[in-house]
């Protein structure tokens, strides 16, 4: 490897994710030291993908690979002696693959997905065999709408949208995706009772207020640490 240039652009063989971007590193000669840095790509890569990328986020990556800087900005750093050029170059790599491991378990859909299992444990637990999952509906729209839970009360089918938050916040595109479908189902002609979202908890954001009263224009909400009592109450 030569120094020669003031900065050198470097690309490794490894990848962020799934679609196939390299990553590289940037090292910069600097006196009798050399700076390695991503210039904040690996970060940026994930919120490319549509990740939030938070103060947590950054902390858990701090967390995972110690040897490095990691600024607020999302850049990954070191400076190293000459004579450690690989190891500072080895160091920066390693962490920005870790970025890419943590897009896997950042991404929006997972987070929907562990919290639709959440609820699904609680309702299978409840309901057992009254429990029906993946059901198809149709809208006013005419479109066939999926939705993960249907309960069989006695009386009517319940129709039941989780929508998850992130990060301890209110996820607007799972809002507006839950208060679409619930829309459509209403103006189809279903009951009120018959339509139910189950809204996880972020008692910390002042917007939850807001998609509370949202959700309420088109169904049950039921806030998730009360999904338990609600099933037994109204569900049997």
């Amino acid at each position: 490897m030569s120094l020669d240039a003031e900065t050198l652009r470097i690309w490794s063989p490894f990848s962020y994710g799934s679609d196939g971007e390299h990553v590289g590193v940037y090292v910069e000669k600097r006196g009798n030291r050399v700076h390695v840095t991503d210039n904040a790509e690996a970060l940026m890569h994930a919120s490319s993908m549509g990740i939030r990328i938070t103060d947590r986020r950054i902390d858990a990556v701090r967390r995972a690979v110690a040897d490095v800087n990691i600024s607020r900005g999302g850049t990954i750093s070191i400076t190293v002696d000459d004579s450690r050029v690989h190891e500072g170059v080895v160091a920066v790599l390693n962490a920005a693959l870790a970025v890419g491991h943590f897009e896997t378990a950042w991404a929006p859909r997972v987070r929907a997905d562990s919290f639709t299992k959440v609820v699904a444990d609680i309702l299978e637990a409840e309901l057992g065999e009254r429990l029906l999952r993946d059901v198809q509906v149709t809208g006013a729209s005419g479109h066939q709408l999926e939705l993960p839970f249907a309960i069989q009360s006695k009386a009517e089918l319940i129709y039941l949208q989780p929508v998850a938050a992130e990060d301890d916040r209110v996820n607007w595109t799972n809002v507006y995706s839950g208060f679409g479908k619930m829309t459509d189902l209403k103006n189809a002609g279903a009951e009120g009772g018959a339509r139910v979202v189950v809204l996880e908890d972020a008692p910390t954001d002042p917007e939850m207020t807001k998609a509370i009263s949202l959700l309420a224009m088109s169904a049950t909400v039921v806030q998730f640490p009360k999904l338990r009592q609600w099933v037994q109450r109204h569900a049997a």
